[in-house]
């Protein structure tokens, strides 16, 4: 009994669809995130903010501040710091600091996800407490493109393995890029999500 043929293109075109549904997945987890529409970024050794998205529920008279911490309602400020705006965490030098990193990035997450914060800045008459309402999820059109850069990458390597291990399904080396693809894929998502944070 011989198997049904299914031609190449068939396989390919069911592959981008699922590689498009697990890009809206990605996306969905990115806006799925508490936002107050902050643009934070490091000058010397304070961590200033450096826009405000439209939307926002912050004023942009707070653009050029230096953001000292944030704190839910009745609860210590965790102080902001420019190692809490590294993009890639693998620089930093040893697992104790690597391990205070997390901590500290699951402690701020916690706190936005509280629904309400209070921001303290650094004034010249000293620190200014500012009360804010977290939006529960955040704009697409907020997420930076760097974000939309490495779901592109994330993805352009499956596309191209998929298709040549469509045309040649009984090649060892189509199925190895194939594989080294999705690697790529994992790695960079993985980094879309990381990196579209606030702190």
């Amino acid at each position: 009994m011989t198997r049904p043929h299914v031609a190449p293109g068939a396989i390919f075109a069911l592959c981008v669809v699922l590689y498009l549904a697990a890009a809206a997945a990605l996306t969905w987890v990115a806006t799925a995130q508490p936002w107050l529409g902050l643009r934070l970024g490091v000058v010397g050794q304070s961590v200033v903010v450096t826009d405000i998205a439209q939307g926002s529920a912050m004023d942009r008279d707070m653009i050029g501040k230096t953001l000292l911490g944030l704190s839910a309602d009745n609860q210590p400020t965790i102080p902001v710091t420019p190692l809490d705006l590294i993009e890639e965490p693998d620089g930093i030098g040893d697992q104790e600091t690597l391990r205070r990193f997390f901590n500290r990035q699951d402690r701020l997450h916690d706190t936005l996800r509280s629904g309400a914060v209070t921001l303290t800045f650094d004034q010249a008459d000293g620190p200014e407490s500012v009360a804010v309402r977290v939006q529960g999820s955040r704009p697409v059109s907020d997420l930076p493109m760097k974000f939309w850069t490495q779901i592109f990458v994330a993805f352009v390597g499956m596309f191209i393995g998929t298709w040549v291990v469509c045309l040649r399904s009984h090649e060892h080396a189509g199925w190895w890029f194939l594989l080294s693809g999705i690697g790529l894929a994992l790695a960079s998502s993985s980094a879309a999500i990381y990196s579209s944070r606030l702190v």
